[in-house]
């Protein structure tokens, strides 16, 4: 059996080889967030050391079985067969229904899987689910409430319903002593939901990308593009002081940019005729290169040193912040495995003493 895969990328290696610097087996990479100002501004990394987080994608089955079952899954069915699709781009080749396809995935997992979607995704969740919940609960209730009013059977008591992030148990009471049925929810909203949602992304979410027109545009004569550790830009642009980069797939008007080395960048427009011609302008290259820098997470990514990403987007330099990110990330597992297994052992309350 292979070994468990713990040292989890959420942007492949394969992709992070395309910014190699000319003649060797190292990039260069610039941090958005450093714990002090002597910090080196450009480190030269390995692609195994970018990008990376221990146990990000861990499933946890039970208390002594884990599965990195979502990481062979996007490594084996979903970006291992883009990578020829993305050859196909950069050779200027056209492409199939089927590459579109796996292009289409490619980049919904790029997105997906990336620590600010997780962040997104525990956000949004902690603002919405608990009124979609008691709003489940109020529909049994009235249900429940209608049948014995006017004499129509109860349905049957459904039995304790588990997974690794939600438990539901049901307590049937106790007609005798008048207490009536019970039901508690009791749910993480964490890794493993958000493992749920990844799937639902690149399986459906994704086919909104496949119409799209995709064009790969090289950057204005002497420049070369740069890229990120949050590669998939999505903008919504209406001016330079009315633009945000959290368009989304289907809306009409929004830019997807993917840089694919550095001398060629996908782009499309959504719904629209795209608006960058296969060469751009030196004014249109500063633009796409600021979108790249600030749509950056922890890392913008060159295969060499350029001082403009520092323009484009001025590292932070704050010590207690840094070392607050490394311990959440030291954490993260072992933290959100006690959740899981909590909601997977949650049992009904003990019975009443008489």
């Amino acid at each position: 059996m292979a070994a468990l895969g713990r040292e989890s990328h959420y942007v492949r290696q394969s992709y992070l080889r395309r910014w190699l610097a000319p003649s060797s087996s190292k990039l260069w990479a610039y941090r958005t967030l450093v714990p002090r100002p002597d910090f080196d501004v450009w480190e030269e990394s390995s692609p195994w050391s970018v990008a990376r987080r221990r146990d990000f994608y861990t499933s946890v089955e039970g208390p002594d079985k884990e599965s990195d079952r979502i990481e062979r899954w996007l490594n084996d069915e979903v970006e291992n067969p883009a990578i020829p699709v993305l050859d196909k781009l950069c050779r200027g080749e056209a492409l199939t229904a089927k590459d579109r396809r796996k292009l289409a995935r490619y980049i919904a997992s790029l997105d997906a899987r990336h620590p600010l979607h997780y962040l997104e995704y525990t956000a949004l969740m902690s603002q919405h689910v608990g009124g979609v919940i008691d709003s489940m609960l109020e529909e049994q209730v009235k249900d429940l409430t209608h049948r014995v009013k006017n004499g129509l059977p109860l349905p049957e008591v459904p039995k304790d319903y588990k997974s690794h992030s939600i438990g539901v148990v049901f307590d049937h009471g106790d007609e005798a002593t008048g207490e009536d049925p019970t039901v508690s929810v009791n749910l993480v909203i964490g890794r493993e939901g958000w493992l749920d949602s990844i799937e639902h992304l690149v399986n459906d979410v994704s086919r909104f990308l496949e119409p799209h027109d995709w064009h790969v545009v090289r950057p204005h004569a002497g420049w070369t593009w740069y890229s990120s550790d949050h590669p998939v830009v999505r903008l919504r642009f209406n001016g330079l002081d009315k633009y945000d980069l959290k368009g989304r797939y289907g809306d009409p008007g929004t830019e997807i940019m993917l840089p694919l080395s550095p001398h060629q960048l996908l782009y499309t427009q959504a719904a629209r005729s795209p608006k960058l011609g296969e060469a751009l302008s030196l004014e249109q290259t500063c633009l796409v290169k600021r979108f790249i820098a600030e749509n950056a997470f922890r890392w913008v990514i060159s295969a060499n040193q350029v001082r403009h990403a520092a323009w484009f987007r001025p590292r932070i330099v704050n010590r207690d912040q840094f070392n607050f990110e490394e311990n959440e990330r030291e954490k993260f597992h072992e933290e959100q495995k006690r959740a899981e297994l909590e909601v997977t052992n949650a049992k009904r309350p003990a019975a009443k003493a008489s």
